[in-house]
């Protein structure tokens, strides 16, 4: 699904609870961003450590949901010496896995889109346009055809209205320039990913948060991740995939719990 860096929790409490300072950007393609063709996951690297750079950050965790927690893994997997932890949400398994079919109990609407990208730019473009045209005249289009796809916890999630006018505001700023950064996530995403997930080592601390119920990402990446990971822990949710935002508090927690043990042990 499409994001940008408008994406965040409806409340913004829950980050000065958490005492974290959350940065977000908008991935080449979306939002703001301008397009780079052919990225892979490990390109959203050099950003990041852009960013990091430009705000003055020698070290920091990085947390990525869906589609972004690939690329939060590359950060961990290539810039060991700066990132503490890594917190995964709902994250896929690399396409080009073994021992895992990536397809295996995708929703309809996942294998329609992703059965596009395996075809190719062209076919994956037709498709996501009309998405794309129809999210800018009203985001709920998204869920309209696939709310028989969702688990239920997903659609409660959704009916909530302060947190359906986030998720409407960065799906809106997401398809911008069009189809242009979700196709080229969905073309990095069955491609491989250019780091490899044993490369993810102490000092970082990666956790794994995984909806038992999820429709997007099934339950088989997360145990496909928890053994390639090295040292990584999952949590196992009875939810599905969007309503994993409520456990956001528990995700910064954990995450800011691992930080810190991290950076002590870089201090001794």
């Amino acid at each position: 699904m499409a994001g940008s860096r408008l994406g965040r929790h409806h409340d913004p409490a829950v980050y000065e609870r958490a005492n974290v300072r959350l940065v977000t950007y908008d991935r080449a393609g979306y939002g703001l961003s301008d397009r780079q063709p052919g990225r892979r996951i490990v390109d959203a690297v050099a950003d990041v450590a852009a960013i990091a750079d430009a705000l003055e950050l020698d070290r920091f965790a990085v947390t990525g949901g869906s589609g972004g927690a690939p690329h939060a893994l590359a950060c961990g997997a290539l810039l060991r010496d700066r990132v503490d932890a890594v917190a995964a949400v709902v994250c896929p398994a690399p396409w080009d896995a073994e021992a895992i079919d990536p397809m295996a109990g995708q929703s309809p609407g996942n294998l329609e889109e992703f059965g596009a990208a395996l075809q190719g730019r062209q076919a994956l473009e037709e498709l996501l346009a009309g998405q794309a045209a129809a999210i800018a005249e009203d985001p709920w289009a998204i869920v309209i055809g696939r709310d028989d796809q969702l688990p239920a916890e997903d659609i409660v999630s959704l009916q909530n209205e302060q947190r359906f006018q986030v998720f409407a505001e960065a799906l809106r700023e997401a398809v911008a320039q069009g189809p242009a950064g979700w196709s080229d996530d969905d073309l990095a995403f069955v491609q491989p990913w250019g780091f490899d997930l044993g490369a993810i080592a102490v000092p970082v601390t990666v956790t794994l948060w995984q909806g038992e119920h999820d429709s997007l990402i099934p339950a088989e990446h997360g145990r496909y991740l928890v053994a390639a990971i090295p040292g990584a822990r999952i949590h196992w949710i009875e939810t599905g995939h969007l309503a994993m935002v409520d456990q956001i508090g528990a995700i910064l927690a954990e995450l800011t719990r691992a930080a810190g043990r991290s950076s002590a042990r870089q201090r001794r």
